[in-house]
């Protein structure tokens, strides 16, 4: 990245961002716990989410065949959740699973879950259904092997690009996972009749067609053949009694509707009080199953899994109920076929079918329409129509107060002037604010087009690295606003110093004002914008464009009115030294919405993103102790100071105040845990830490958590224990008392051969004496000067 610095009046605010910009790749590479680019490094998570999320990756080979499954799992830690791989347009970051370059296998179909995810409709995405999973979730998607004669050298990766969520937390997962093989698997046999043994009902079942496209309409037939005097019950969706139990357990894009059957069951004499009624089928019986294919899914494979649980009987007897699972897979693209796919049919015990059946309700309403043109029964003109009003209505929502405050300032200063004057600026402030909205359209169809999805409005937000720039940008306003300096902005000058520029905004200043206002008003949506963005987000890019510009001239309208009619603002009183007193009025806003941004950082980097602002702080102030008249050269280096000042902080920050990503696997500390480990003979290392202690996280940067120590570790055979007194524990705090310490950062050592006598050590730590005492531990070395074994004291 290449920044020209300039040292003329309207460029400083530049050089400054552009020098923390340059400090952007310095971080990366100084310090790998601290990454603001996008892509983060693998096993590298924002906040705490390598715990929250643990992902695997397996894949295996259909015997005989060049085709197989990869599997990908994630296990979810209690109370957060991943999004599905299927989250509609709208709504939070959808999960992606992709093959990584240069992989030795082809994707032949989209990721299915396992189970499907759960759904709700919060009211923060007004309108949008949003799609989770809990505890456990594994994807499996086709694959085909360009080598299936030695699949096991096949070095499989997978990138996962997610985001897992905890109340109000969010969290990037992002990570490139290396497939395990792990075999092969007999693949059914699809095609003929199916009869398990000892059975009196003979199956079979096809798909028509089995290549469709988005949007079409498919049906599975599933056709029984009873023997003579036996019959089957009428089919259900749940457990029901006697029933014929037909579930649908795996579907991803697929809507299926309730089976129908080709004869009207019969209702039995043989009724049983208290119990539903009882109907069979008399003789052969066929179930179609109806399907709708999804406008918006994407071409290859999906895969279609049914259980049936059924019972044959006679008029006098039952036969034991059984079980059989149908699979299949419709193929999507770009031209369809009315070829039938046969079905493959395995056996199955019912108990699993029963299990199954108390999952929910599988059966889609099949009268809503699918991937419709609007989505939502919208169409074109009224998605213009919401989109303008909702943008109208974005003006009074919160995120957007004090830039409204800037333009009644501005409104003001204009009172005075000609018609022209004020609606050449009011237009420029248009410009600015439409000029966000259409790079949020480019952004938009670039995703939809490279990536198969859309940036949703907001999108913006789930990234920390925007978070953060934009927290210091409304910050150093914030201070500019109370007078610690002077934005060099026209039209956002706001010292005494500066009377000339306030009262002459300018193009350049309107603009600003226009971009700056937009860029805060995207966390907010406004009512009427959430169906739009639901609907937009499936249309042609010139209706992505034409929505977005609507949102934009909806929020623009009422400045537009004022540069038309003038006499509007007559109203407004004389500048004077209560716009100072409103200035100073409109920072604290500012600052609410550094809170608001500052609320949703991860608490283990809480501390040093509030170091970071008070860095920020202090380098505005080194700049406003030069004034604007001084010197050019004055001016410029107290511009390099206060930034290089600001950026080195900030670099400090968090390198003291955050903890690495762990390199090895820590446990956390019980001391039920730790008593079971030295009854299994281990010898224990505990690092006593919280993350309020500074001392404690550079102990463990730069001495416990690093590759040197990892390889002493499990050369030794050393298990280390994670004591966290970040919160109150009464347990850790009787565990130091027992040390003699009421401090940390403390170190305890638990030798395997006398663990009532640990190696104790305090307060800052070295590399060789920690790996001194690790030696002392294992009987390899003495025990370290620093360090006591004296009944485990330190003293």
């Amino acid at each position: 990245m290449k920044c020209q610095i300039m040292v003329n009046h309207g460029s400083r605010l530049a050089t400054l961002i552009c020098l923390l910009a340059l400090a952007v790749p310095a971080l990366a590479q100084t310090d790998r716990r601290f990454n603001l680019t996008p892509q983060l490094p693998s096993g590298l998570k924002m906040g705490a989410v390598e715990k929250e999320v643990q992902l695997t990756a397996t894949f295996e080979q259909a015997e005989g065949t060049d085709r197989g499954r990869v599997h990908v799992k994630a296990v979810v830690a209690k109370d957060w959740h991943l999004y599905s791989v299927t989250q509609p347009a709208g709504g939070p970051k959808r999960t992606r699973l992709e093959l990584g370059e240069g992989s030795p296998v082809k994707l032949l179909g989209p990721f299915t879950p396992n189970t499907a995810p759960q759904k709700s409709n919060p009211e923060i995405f007004q309108g949008v259904t949003v799609e989770d999973h809990v505890d456990e979730v594994i994807w499996t998607a086709p694959i085909q092997f360009a080598d299936p004669a030695n699949p096991a050298s096949s070095e499989l990766q997978i990138i996962v690009d997610a985001q897992a969520c905890k109340d109000a937390t969010c969290l990037p997962v992002e990570e490139t996972l290396t497939a395990k093989f792990t075999g092969s698997y007999a693949p059914p046999m699809a095609g003929g009749e199916f009869r398990d043994e000892n059975s009196v009902v003979s199956w079979s079942a096809e798909l028509l067609p089995g290549k469709v496209r988005p949007g079409d309409d498919a049906q599975l037939i599933v056709r029984a053949t009873v023997d003579d005097g036996y019959h089957l019950y009428k089919s259900s969706t749940v457990d029901a009694n006697f029933s014929t139990v037909i579930i649908v357990t795996k579907k991803n894009a697929l809507r299926v509707g309730s089976p129908t059957a080709s004869s009207e069951p019969v209702l039995s004499d043989q009724q049983i009080p208290g119990l539903a009624e009882i109907a069979y089928h008399e003789g052969d019986v066929t179930w179609t199953l109806p399907i709708q294919v999804d406008k918006t899914a994407e071409a290859g494979e999906y895969p279609l899994e049914v259980m049936v649980g059924y019972q044959a009987c006679t008029d006098s007897s039952c036969l034991e109920r059984r079980g059989i699972r149908l699979t299949a897979a419709i193929t999507l693209g770009k031209e369809a076929s009315d070829a039938a796919v046969p079905v493959a049919i395995t056996s199955l015990e019912y108990r699993e079918i029963a299990e199954a059946a108390t999952v929910g309700n599988w059966v889609d309403d099949l009268s809503a329409s699918v991937g419709t043109e609007g989505g939502s029964g919208f169409s074109i003109p009224l998605a213009l129509a919401f989109g303008l009003l909702g943008g109208v209505i974005l003006n009074l929502m919160p995120c957007v107060l004090p830039v409204i405050g800037l333009k009644v300032m501005s409104f003001v200063e204009q009172a005075g002037q000609d018609r022209g004057k004020i609606l050449s600026l009011n237009l420029w402030y248009t410009l600015g604010l439409l000029s966000v909205f259409w790079c949020l359209a480019a952004v938009a169809i670039g995703f939809r087009t490279f990536y198969g999805e859309s940036f949703s409005w907001g999108e913006q937000y789930t990234y920390i690295q925007f978070r953060l720039g934009l927290m210091v940008f409304v910050f150093a306003m914030a201070l500019s606003f109370l007078g610690t300096w002077e934005i060099p902005l026209p039209g956002f000058a706001t010292n005494s110093s500066a009377g000339a520029l306030q009262r002459k905004e300018g193009p350049a200043g309107a603009f600003s004002k226009g971009v700056f206002s937009t860029v805060l008003a995207t966390p907010c949506s406004g009512p009427f914008l959430g169906p739009v963005f639901g609907f937009m987000l499936t249309q042609s890019n010139v209706v992505v464009v034409a929505v977005f510009t609507a949102i934009g001239l909806g929020m623009a309208l009422p400045y537009l009115l004022i540069g038309l009619f003038p006499s509007t603002i007559a109203w407004l009183p004389k500048p004077g030294e209560w716009m100072e007193t409103l200035k100073q009025g409109l920072s604290f806003f500012l600052l609410g919405t550094v809170v608001y941004l500052f609320a949703g950082v991860p608490d283990e980097y809480r501390a040093a993103v509030f170091g970071m602002l008070i860095a920020v702080w202090f380098g505005c102030w080194i700049i406003g102790r030069v004034p604007n008249w001084e010197s050019m050269q004055k001016r410029f280096t107290a511009w390099c100071t206060g930034a290089s000042a600001a950026i080195a902080l900030t670099l400090l920050m968090f390198h003291l105040l955050v903890p690495a990503a762990e390199i090895m696997k820590w446990e956390s500390y019980s001391e039920a845990k730790l008593i079971a480990l030295q009854k299994q003979g281990k010898t224990v290392m505990v690092d006593f830490t919280a993350n309020w202690c500074p001392t404690c996280i550079y102990n463990f940067n730069s001495v416990l958590n690093t590759e040197s120590m990892a390889e002493a570790l499990q050369q030794h055979d050393v298990v280390p224990m994670k004591a966290d007194w970040s919160q109150p524990s009464d347990e850790i705090k009787a565990k130091l008392s027992e040390l003699k310490s009421a401090s940390i950062p403390l170190l305890a050592i638990y030798p395997a051969g006398d663990p009532k006598n640990p190696i104790v050590l305090p307060d800052i730590l070295t590399d060789s004496q920690v790996k001194a005492a690790l030696k002392a531990a294992t009987g390899s070395e003495s025990v370290p000067q620093s360090a006591s074994r004296d009944n485990g004291l330190m003293r």
